[in-house]
C-alpha cells in the first residue's frame, strides 16, 4: 500500500487528479490495466477489471492515470476539495478529498 498527497489541478478548465509512477507500478497498476470507476460524495474508487472501461496509459516505467473532465469537475466542486489523497494497493486507488 502506497499513500500519497496530491493537489487537484486544472486542465482545459476542468478540475484534474494525476497519478504516475512508482506509487501505480510499485502496487501493480501498469500500463494497459483496465478498470473500473466509481465515484461517491468525498472518495473515487478506481478497480481493476479484466473488461474494465477505463485503461492506465503511459509506459512500463511510467504508468499514468489521468482523472478529470466535466465529472471530475462536479465532484471537485461538491467536496470543496484542493488536494486529495490517493491510497493505493494491488486491489484498488482510493481517492479521497
Amino acid at each position: 500500500m502506497t499513500t500519497k498527497h496530491l493537489n487537484i489541478g486544472t486542465n482545459r478548465g476542468e478540475r484534474r487528479v494525476w497519478i504516475e509512477g512508482p506509487i501505480l507500478a510499485a502496487n501493480g497498476w501498469t500500463a494497459g490495466t483496465r478498470y473500473n470507476r466509481t465515484v461517491d460524495e468525498f472518495r473515487i474508487h478506481l478497480t481493476p477489471a479484466v473488461d474494465g472501461r477505463y485503461k492506465v496509459s503511459g509506459t512500463a516505467d511510467r504508468p499514468i492515470i489521468d482523472l478529470g473532465g466535466q465529472w471530475m469537475t462536479r465532484w471537485v466542486d461538491a467536496s470543496e476539495a484542493e488536494s486529495v489523497e490517493v491510497v493505493v494497493t494491488s486491489s484498488t486507488v482510493r481517492i479521497t478529498a
